[in-house]
C-alpha cells in the first residue's frame, strides 16, 4: 500500500505538468508569444524592464506600471523581431497597471497582433493558467500552472496595496507586466510578482480580469479613436 502511495506522489508530481501543458493548444501558445513584448529602457535593448502585450490591433500595451514608472519612453522588442519605441500614456495609481502607445508615423499603417481579455467568469480557482514573459535569460518564456485563490490582498514594499490572483507559478525578474492567460488564449490577470522566496511557495500574483477591464474601459472612453481597432 506504501509503495503503491509513493508511486502514486511520484507520477503526480511528474506527470502533472504535462497534463497541464496539454491543455493550451500550440496555436494558443503561439498566439500568446506573438503579442508579447520585451520592454526595454534604451534603444539598444541593454537594459530590459519587463514584459508587456498588445490589447488592440494599433498597438496600445498594457504592462505594469511600476516597469514604466520615471521612463518618458520605452523601447519594445516583438515576437517578430521588430522594435517599436513606446510612450506612457495612462497611469492606474490604485493598481499596478499602464497603457503604453507606440510612436507610428502617419504614414505608417501597421497592425499588431493582440490579446482578448478574458471573461470574468472564467476565474475559478485551480484553472489551468499560463504565464508568457521575459527574462535576462529567457524571452517569450512560457510557465504553466493552475490559479490558488482568487482576490487577495498584498502589501508591495513601497506599502501599496493590491487586489489580485494568486497562482502557482514562480515567474522571473523579466515578466512583471506579462499576461496570465486561459487555455482559450485569453487574458486573466496581469503578472506583477511573486512570492518573498522566505515563504518557501512557488506562488507568484497578477492584477486580476477585473481591474484591467476596469482601467481599459476608462482609457479607450478617453481615447475613443481607438476603439474601433479594439
Amino acid at each position: 500500500m506504501r509503495k503503491c502511495a509513493i508511486w502514486g506522489i511520484f507520477c503526480l508530481v511528474i506527470f502533472y505538468p504535462l497534463l497541464i501543458f496539454a491543455v493550451f493548444p500550440d496555436k494558443v501558445i503561439e498566439d500568446a508569444k506573438s503579442a508579447v513584448v520585451a520592454l526595454y529602457a534604451d534603444e539598444d535593448l541593454n537594459y530590459l524592464r519587463g514584459s508587456g502585450f498588445f490589447i488592440d490591433s494599433s498597438g496600445a500595451v498594457i504592462t505594469a506600471k511600476h516597469v514604466v514608472r520615471n521612463y518618458p519612453k520605452l523601447w519594445a522588442l516583438l515576437y517578430d523581431g521588430r522594435k517599436l519605441e513606446l510612450t506612457p500614456a495612462r497611469f492606474q495609481e490604485n493598481d499596478d497597471l499602464a497603457l503604453i502607445l507606440p510612436k507610428i508615423s502617419g504614414s505608417e499603417t501597421s497592425i499588431f497582433p493582440f490579446l482578448k481579455l478574458g471573461d470574468i467568469n472564467n476565474l475559478t480557482i485551480g484553472k489551468p493558467v499560463m504565464a508568457v514573459g521575459n527574462s535576462v535569460n529567457s524571452l517569450w518564456q512560457v510557465l504553466y500552472g493552475n490559479i490558488e485563490n482568487l482576490y487577495i490582498k498584498i502589501i508591495t514594499e513601497n506599502d501599496m496595496i493590491f487586489t489580485v490572483i494568486e497562482f502557482n507559478i514562480t515567474i522571473p525578474k523579466g515578466f512583471s507586466g506579462s499576461p496570465l492567460v486561459d487555455e482559450n488564449g485569453e487574458v486573466l490577470g496581469i503578472n506583477i510578482a511573486n512570492a518573498k522566496a522566505s515563504s518557501n511557495h512557488n506562488l507568484s500574483y497578477a492584477i486580476s480580469l477585473v481591474e484591467i477591464k476596469l482601467f481599459t474601459k476608462e482609457f479607450y472612453k478617453k481615447s475613443p479613436e481607438l476603439i474601433k481597432k479594439f
